[in-house]
């Protein structure tokens, strides 16, 4: 029954809904949309419907929650603050401000909020989810030390890969630039990385585990 609410909580729109038992790791919903009926594959299949879900530009046999990849987005501010909380000489009382753009050379990465923020601390900035003040602690933290607490909590990795096929989406940092582009990273990579941006791809399974560890504290694993 939660499988379906989730399923209906999507309307016409195409998506993915993943939710955990935080208790055990227990996965409750594993919703991808659209979808088809299994059972119609448990006889013979007749043309008419193969052709109806083959033809579907949504591709809805394309399991989104474990193999669609996308940009994480403000989620990943969450990394970028854990990554920060684990160095002893970072201050979260210390404040950055955001007057809706960050200039950094001749670029201008803009905040979400056109007027800025003014001065604020982490625990404003993630409730806020200020980008100005994550472009700033980003530069501070760098991507090597990000990139290892996402892994951490669950990015990169392939979860249920032995019932559906699963994506390990991307988890940028130098060496993984260089390796793919033959290219060196940038700051400026870092700073559009720190609010999920740019290389970063993850699944919808990913960020739920994520999610679930940052709750738990860690004690969620698997």
């Amino acid at each position: 029954s939660l499988q379906e609410f989730c399923y209906d909580r999507l309307g016409d729109d195409t998506g993915s809904i993943v939710t955990m038992d935080l208790n055990n790791g227990e996965i409750l919903t594993l919703v991808s949309k659209p979808s088809f009926n299994s059972n119609d594959f448990v006889n013979d299949l007749s043309s008419e419907k193969w052709n109806i879900i083959a033809q579907n530009k949504f591709k809805p046999m394309f399991n989104r929650a474990c193999m669609g990849t996308y940009p994480p987005g403000s989620i990943f501010k969450l990394i970028v603050s854990i990554t920060a909380l684990e160095n002893k000489d970072f201050d979260p009382n210390r404040k950055y401000y955001c007057n809706g753009g960050f200039k950094f050379g001749n670029q201008v990465f803009h905040c979400w909020k056109k007027e800025g923020h003014g001065y604020i601390n982490c625990e404003e900035a993630i409730s806020n989810s200020c980008d100005c003040y994550f472009y700033n602690l980003s530069l501070d933290v760098g991507i090597d030390n990000i990139s290892e607490t996402a892994i951490k909590f669950g990015l990169g990795n392939k979860y249920l890969n032995d019932i559906f096929s699963s994506s390990s989406g991307i988890v940028p940092n130098r060496n993984w630039k260089l390796d793919r582009f033959n290219n060196a990273w940038t700051k400026s990579d870092t700073i559009v990385a720190s609010i999920g941006q740019g290389y970063a791809l993850t699944t919808p399974l990913q960020l739920a585990v994520m999610t679930g560890r940052i709750a738990t504290e860690g004690k969620l694993i698997n």
